[in-house]
């Protein structure tokens, strides 16, 4: 699948904006193919959100390189994955970053995650079961944050999660309101006690039912 993955870099993401050279790089070493079902393996470089169970996708290729183009990632982040899946943006992550963790409540995709993980030798990466709407059991603190789908309101997330994040944190996600229409990308940095919130571009990514706003009535 490398040739396609070639392409994906090439073809998709060069031209849109996405110029990171490290990102791009550790795109490049991160086998897509791995981290959907055997029969989804040669659908897994186009530019859609592919299912890997109930609840969760992996996120387009498009959408996902351009958070991560806006995040910036550094050598010296430590990274927290919220909704990690079956492991892809945690792996990357692990390329770019002194450590991920993948927070994710499916405990067979954790361990799916966690043999792709060990299979590619990723091994500033590691994984944790547990709710993913909180912060129990990870260590902070953490200066990137990636959620792996959409959420109905990103300065809830930054709420929750705020214990373990760094004074400098970056959050990065697709807040989606409406599954009836498309959401957008937007990154919250931490300033102080409060956060900068910047629109990013329009994106459209399957809501994560744990960050689903409950319906309410309009008369």
């Amino acid at each position: 699948m490398s040739v396609q993955r070639s392409s994906m870099i090439d073809g998709q993401l060069r031209p849109n904006k996405v110029t990171n050279e490290a990102v791009l790089a550790s795109l490049a070493s991160v086998p897509r193919e791995n981290f959907v079902a055997p029969n989804m393996a040669g659908v897994a470089y186009v530019d859609e959100d592919l299912p890997i169970s109930a609840s969760r996708s992996l996120m387009e290729p498009m959408v996902f390189s351009r958070l991560l183009e806006a995040a910036a990632p550094q050598a010296s982040d430590t990274t927290l994955v919220v909704a990690s899946g079956s492991g892809y943006a945690t792996c990357v992550l692990g390329g770019l970053c002194a450590s991920a963790v993948g927070l994710e409540s499916d405990g067979l995709l954790v361990d799916h995650a966690r043999a792709q993980a060990s299979n590619l030798e990723c091994n500033n990466v590691e994984f944790v079961i547990a709710d993913v709407t909180r912060c129990d059991g990870i260590s902070g603190p953490i200066s990137l944050l990636l959620v792996g789908g959409a959420v109905s309101d990103a300065a809830l997330v930054a709420e929750s999660f705020s214990p373990i994040l760094s004074d400098d944190a970056r959050l990065v996600m697709v807040e989606r309101s409406n599954p009836m229409i498309p959401g957008l990308a937007v990154r919250l940095t931490r300033s102080g006690s409060g956060w900068q919130r910047d629109v990013l571009f329009d994106a459209s990514v399957p809501l994560l039912p744990e960050f689903t706003a409950a319906p309410s009535f309009r008369f």
